[in-house]
């Protein structure tokens, strides 16, 4: 048990957890609109969130000193050998993107404009200690953008009222769980001047705001199923299990503490819409 536990950690240190999140999300993104996107679709989209968060560790451990964090120091260490192992991932995403349809590789372009903005407005809100928008708000967009665009940009049929709800149930779960990690990380991004909500308002604001949220995507996943009597369970469950596990998380944040239990679990809960796979 300690092996897997020990293996997934190193899983977690690379990112590689929230990049099979990314392509999970994806996948429910895809059957719900009933869209099959080409291969090169999905290596890009692995290759290309891996390589964002890759670069993201690497530009945080430049202050592995200050911040005396097992990632940023993990970082710092081999951050020659990641430089160069980015500029490879870069070369081969660059293959397979090249083999997108040009509506979808348009899209891919506009997608990395918004990170760009993404990590400038970060950057000015930590260093001018300016709150402009919240980061969390502009991770989960980024990531709903990235992972249900290609899909919606698919379909021909028209984004209905269930879709809609959908993607904004899904929206609220990824918020929730961006906040989790902003409430337990408070005392480290204080520390280390990382302006979050949780910084700006303090942790019992954030922890009752995600509440809210998770508790709204499941009042949405419940409407949809009520509402909607033609709508399979199982474009559903995968939402719902992951807003359960979630809310339990923010219910007893002491339970979660210990080892960043309550990271590992959060971000493992978002390989749950796999399931449909199985389930559909």
């Amino acid at each position: 048990m300690k092996i897997i536990f020990k293996f997934y950690q190193r899983i977690r240190l690379l990112s590689l957890d929230i990049v099979g999140g990314t392509l999970a999300s994806s996948l429910l993104a895809s059957i719900l609109f009933d869209v099959t996107p080409p291969t090169a679709y999905w290596i890009s989209l692995f290759l290309v969130v891996w390589i964002i968060y890759l670069t993201d560790h690497l530009i945080d451990s430049y202050q592995s000193l200050i911040n005396n964090d097992v990632r940023s120091d993990f970082f710092h260490s081999n951050r020659q050998f990641f430089w160069k192992f980015i500029s490879v991932l870069f070369i081969v995403s660059v293959i397979f993107i090249q083999r997108l349809p040009l509506n979808i590789l348009y899209f891919g372009v506009t997608g990395g404009v918004f990170i760009i903005i993404y990590l400038v407005i970060n950057q000015v809100q930590n260093r001018k200690n300016i709150f402009i928008i919240p980061k969390e708000i502009l991770i989960s967009v980024i990531y709903i953008y990235g992972t249900w665009g290609v899909p919606v940009l698919m379909s021909d049929h028209s984004v209905d009222l269930l879709k809609t709800l959908l993607i904004i149930s899904y929206f609220l779960l990824v918020l929730t769980n961006v906040l989790i990690f902003s409430y337990f990380d408070y005392e480290k991004d204080e520390q280390n001047v990382i302006l979050t909500l949780a910084v700006k308002f303090g942790k019992s604001a954030v922890r009752m705001f995600a509440l809210c949220m998770v508790i709204l995507s499941i009042v949405l996943y419940a409407y949809l199923y009520i509402i909607y009597t033609g709508i399979e369970w199982f474009y559903i469950f995968p939402g719902v299990l992951i807003a359960i596990i979630l809310t339990v998380i923010l219910l007893f944040p002491h339970l979660f503490r210990k080892n960043e239990l309550y990271g590992i679990i959060a971000d493992a809960s978002f390989f749950l819409p796999f399931s449909i796979l199985i389930l559909k």
